[in-house]
C-alpha cells in the first residue's frame, strides 16, 4: 500500500516523463487516488503552486536547460514544449527567467530554472535524550477552541 508522499511523487514522476505531451488533470488525480478537484488542490498545497502553472515551469525549465546546450533552435524548442509560434514560447520565456531565449544562449549567461521536487519522509529520533527539569513560573497560554472544516 503506497502512502500519500509516495503517490505524490508518482504523480510528480508521470508530468516529468510526459512533459512534451499534453498531460491531463484527471489522469494525475487517477494516479493520486483522488477526485480531481482534491487532487487540485492537495498538488497546490503541497506543490506550492497550481498543477498548470508547475508544468509551465517546468517546460519552461527543460526548454531553457536544451537551449542553453545549443543543441536545437529556439523555434525547434519552442514547438517541442507545446508553443504554437515563436513569440509566445518567447514571451512566456521572459516571463519566466528575465530573458530572450536568445540571451539564454550565450555561455556566460547564469539561469536559474525550476527543479522538480521529490518528497521523502524521514522519521529522527527513536534514541536516548537527555534532559532536565525546571520549575518556571505559572503563565497562560491563549488560543480559540473550535473545530477545523478541513475534513483531510
Amino acid at each position: 500500500m503506497t502512502n500519500g508522499i509516495e503517490k505524490i511523487n508518482q504523480v510528480v514522476e508521470y508530468i516529468e516523463s510526459h512533459l512534451i505531451e499534453q498531460v491531463e488533470c484527471s489522469t494525475l488525480a487517477k494516479i493520486a487516488t483522488l477526485s480531481e478537484y482534491e487532487f487540485r488542490r492537495i498538488f497546490s498545497f503541497v506543490i506550492g503552486i497550481p498543477v498548470a502553472e508547475y508544468i509551465r515551469k517546468r517546460r519552461l525549465s527543460m526548454a531553457a536547460e536544451e537551449l542553453k546546450s545549443g543543441c536545437d533552435t529556439i523555434s525547434t524548442v519552442g514547438t517541442k514544449y507545446g508553443y504554437d509560434s515563436a513569440s509566445s514560447f518567447a514571451r512566456a520565456f521572459k516571463e519566466q527567467f528575465g530573458l530572450s531565449p536568445q540571451e539564454v544562449k550565450d555561455p556566460d549567461v547564469k539561469l536559474s530554472i525550476y527543479m522538480r521536487p521529490r518528497f521523502e519522509l524521514f522519521v529522527i529520533g527513536g534514541g536516548d535524550l537527555e534532559y532536565t527539569e525546571k520549575l518556571l513560573d505559572p503563565f497562560c497560554i491563549k488560543g480559540i477552541c473550535g473545530t477545523s472544516p478541513i475534513s483531510d
